[in-house]
């Protein structure tokens, strides 16, 4: 049964005209407030007791002839006479009796009158009580009726009184009808809530929401309604967004159960009730209803998780199948060099069968390394790094790169700038270049007439960098051209035919532009040709603006001939502390070479002591050492004074190894193998000038005869691997000690397999360090690559990973590029 609702202002004003009523009722009670009624009955009373004794002493004295005067006397003394007096003596005889008298309303009060000591009658006295007669049932005091007057009063007084005053404290009753009727048409849910934290007004859907009628949210606090979190657990009033303690905070996820139990999910956003003085009065919070948005999302992520996983375990096909075809076609091209310098050198017809089969694997390790970049890219793995570069250099090498295939097809092939481009700016030298000669080699592919043009052009206000590439080929109709960067796509299966396959060349380009904030378009026309044009995002890091391509041609052919040269010094005394033997040879010879007096050595202590005791101009010191490394090494010789200039020699070429070995003390940092050209840098740095000379050219190597290439083709294909010597054995002491570490290899490697058997952590890392830095010093990187990785899995101490890695350092054989010359003579 529902009962009548009604308003807080009827409650309020109901409640302050009842503690009027009651401060009345008490003030009557304890006579604090005067009661007419009483008083006029205690005046009758004694009007009534001086009637009787004055009616007594004149009966008593035979004067009955001045009862009335004395009586009436008596009674026009009195301000509120009684309606009548009555003398009865026997029959009744009215003395007194006021106009208007009405018996039927009157109150009464009889005293006896004595004639001496005998009841001669008695006195009759009737007054008009101070009371009402309400419909002649029964009558009320005039006080009590006064008592509700003001009561009645008061409540009519304190509810219109409310009314305007609970305008100003109650925003629910300062909203019109009008407006409140249009926030309940919003779908939005809306709740005020006021400084103390009560809720002052909500709209008809956060009734719904709250599954709560307004009147019994209003007034009450917000903690009111269940808030909950995305995983259904209270969330406690400090934690809400409105919390006066966390200020007002917007895009916050709240939650509140239907009435299924289910969890509707809603974004809060707080906004301040600001008033005229600038004080906050209150907040208005709102309540989107994003729960089928995030269904929709969950659903949307459902779906992309299951598109990500079979994309990824595409990417992943690709990228195990590139690298398990990688294997034999690397060994295919390795043996494929080998045959042509070797046994077939002299047949025309074996060495177009030899071209034939390194242009075809080299066009599919191309096609692999595409594959291999498709599966980084659609698995979000393709990292780029933006580095400085010089544009006008990486133009020239991709001409120089492509001018021998260019000039095959007798295709022109010419690189140009318009306009004026930095010297310096900033991209990824090494994805930046794959693009350019992806698309001139594209270029060239299809152009047989005419020729290809690289056009370079920076803009200024947007700093981005774009290469056109213009050829006179076969051209493309709008629609080809609109699906040239599809994978695997060309215009029809004739051009297939005609030309090859794109593969993914034009696609990995695209793909790698937007990597570098920027993109590929195309234009063409058939039969006239077709425009590539890549835009990169690249920030200029030089002041310095280059207009003619020539000038850097130029300046780079100066390089070039200069890189030739070799600085030949005044026989400045040098040092060179290294433990492996090999490396100590090599040095020697490359510093002689170069005019310097070498002295060797084979640990840091030794180091220390020759630095003592000498005059060294520079020493060269490796890393890894027996007895004193090279940190301590220069630690010791810093302590005590020396500045001499020290250059730490490592096989680590990781980021961050110059910034190390520089705070440790070391002058500066080569790497091993010693590039020649780091080489020539340093000495010159610290040493001053030199005279440069030129450098001898290496000897052409003798022809062989069939026997013995075909020997050097079957004892290479015994091995899975055959690593190559890369270094020029033109020197009797570099060759023979290159033969030794040939000859000595196997037995090397035994020596790790037995420590790696023996689980000798330590000793096989140091053998693996002593590998790893003489096979590259001696230019056998492979060999060289296989050893650091043994050596970083056991700095990791992971045995097993290392003995895993173990059977490929045992498949790859060493071999002297003069090996076949010697034979032959």
């Amino acid at each position: 049964m529902r009962f009548l609702r009604l308003s807080t202002r009827f409650y309020i004003a109901l409640a302050l005209s009842s503690i009027v009523t009651c401060m009345l009722v008490v003030g009557l009670a304890f006579k604090v407030l005067p009661d007419r009624e009483a008083v006029q009955s205690r005046s009758m009373n004694t009007l009534a007791d001086s009637v009787a004794t004055s009616v007594s002493l004149l009966v008593s004295s035979s004067r009955y002839g001045d009862i009335r005067n004395v009586v009436s006397a008596m009674l026009e003394s009195e301000e509120a006479p009684p309606r009548g007096v009555l003398v009865r003596q026997g029959d009744r005889t009215v003395l007194y009796e006021p106009p208007g008298f009405a018996p039927t309303q009157t109150a009464y009060l009889s005293r006896p009158v004595y004639s001496g000591p005998t009841l001669w009658g008695s006195v009759e006295i009737e007054y008009q009580p101070h009371a009402l007669d309400v419909g002649g049932y029964f009558t009320v005091s005039y006080t009590y009726f006064q008592v509700a007057a003001i009561s009645l009063s008061c409540f009519m007084v304190f509810y219109f009184f409310l009314g305007r005053v609970l305008k100003q404290l109650d925003p629910s009753q300062a909203i019109p009808d009008r407006v409140q009727d249009a926030l309940d048409k919003l779908v939005e849910c809306l709740m005020l809530i006021d400084k103390g934290g009560q809720i002052r007004l909500v709209n008809r859907s956060m009734e719904q929401v709250a599954q709560s009628e307004s009147q019994k949210l209003l007034g009450r606090s917000y903690t009111a309604i269940p808030w909950l979190s995305g995983d259904g657990e209270p969330v406690a009033a400090k934690d809400l967004p409105w919390h006066p303690e966390r200020g007002l905070q917007s895009g916050e996820r709240l939650c509140i159960a239907a009435a299924d139990g289910s969890l509707n999910s809603y974004i809060v956003n707080c906004a301040a009730i600001v008033s005229d003085t600038g004080s906050t009065d209150g907040t208005l919070v709102s309540l989107n209803d994003v729960t089928e948005i995030e269904r929709i999302q969950g659903e949307l992520i459902e779906q992309t998780e299951r598109a990500e996983i079979a994309n990824q375990a595409k990417s992943d096909f690709l990228s195990n199948m590139s690298h398990e075809i990688r294997t034999p076609l690397t060994a295919v091209l390795g043996f494929a060099d080998v045959m042509k310098s070797s046994a077939f050198s002299n047949d025309a017809r074996y060495q177009q069968y030899l071209d034939t089969i390194s242009r075809s694997g080299n066009h599919l390790l191309t096609l692999i390394n595409d594959i291999l970049d498709l599966s980084k890219v659609e698995a979000g793995k393709l990292e780029v790094e933006l580095l400085p570069i010089d544009p006008c250099l990486l133009l020239i090498d991709v001409e120089d790169l492509l001018r021998d295939r260019a000039d095959s097809k007798s295709v022109g092939l010419t690189a140009s700038i318009e306009g004026a481009i930095p010297a310096e700016v900033s991209s990824d030298p090494v994805r930046f270049k794959q693009i350019i000669t992806n698309l001139v080699g594209n270029a060239i592919k299809f152009t047989e007439e005419g020729g290809v043009r690289l056009v370079a052009r920076y803009d200024e206000a947007l700093q981005t960098l774009s290469v056109s590439v213009h050829d006179t080929g076969i051209g493309m109709t709008p629609e080809q051209a609109g699906n040239v960067f599809q994978e695997f796509t060309q215009a029809d299966t004739s051009t297939t035919r005609r030309f090859g396959g794109t593969g993914l060349g034009l696609s990995i380009s695209r793909k790698l532009a937007n990597a570098l904030g920027g993109d590929i378009e195309v234009s063409s026309v058939m039969g006239e040709g077709s425009t590539f044009t890549v835009s990169v995002r690249a920030e200029a890091l030089s002041d310095e603006r280059i207009t003619d391509l020539d000038t850097v041609r130029h300046a780079r052919q100066l390089a070039a001939a200069q890189a030739s040269m070799v600085p030949v010094f005044a026989g400045q005394p040098v040092l060179v502390a290294d433990d492996a033997e090999e490396n100590r040879v090599l040095l020697t010879v490359l510093l002689e070479e170069r005019g310097l007096t070498v002295h060797t050595v084979e640990n840091g202590q030794l180091a220390v002591e020759a630095i003592a005791e000498g005059d060294y101009q520079i020493v060269l010191s490796d890393l890894n050492m027996p007895v004193l490394d090279g940190y301590g090494l220069v630690d010791t010789v810093r302590r005590d004074g020396c500045e001499l200039p020290i250059v730490a020699l490592t096989a680590d070429a990781m980021k961050g190894m110059r910034e190390k070995v520089v705070a440790a003390g070391f002058t500066d940092y080569l790497t091993k193998p010693v590039e020649l050209p780091a080489l020539n840098t340093v000495l010159q740095r610290y040493l001053g000038e030199a005279e440069f000379v030129q450098a001898a050219e290496p000897e052409a190597p003798a022809a062989t005869g069939e026997g013995d290439g075909l020997g050097l083709l079957e004892e290479a294909a015994e091995a899975p691997t055959v690593d190559v010597c890369a270094l020029s054995t033109k020197n009797e002491r570099i060759r023979s000690i290159a033969e030794k570490f040939v000859a000595e290899h196997q037995a090397t490697v035994d020596s790790l397999t037995t420590l790696l058997d023996a689980a000798d952590r330590d000793a096989a890392r140091q053998l693996a360090h002593r590998i790893k830095g003489t096979s590259g010093s001696m230019g056998f990187m492979k060999i060289s690559e296989i050893a650091a990785e043994m050596e970083q899995r056991l700095l990791a101490d992971d045995l097993a990973g290392a003995i895993d890695v173990l059977p490929t350092l045992q498949g790859i054989r060493p071999v002297m590029t003069t090996e076949a010359q010697d034979r032959a003579a």
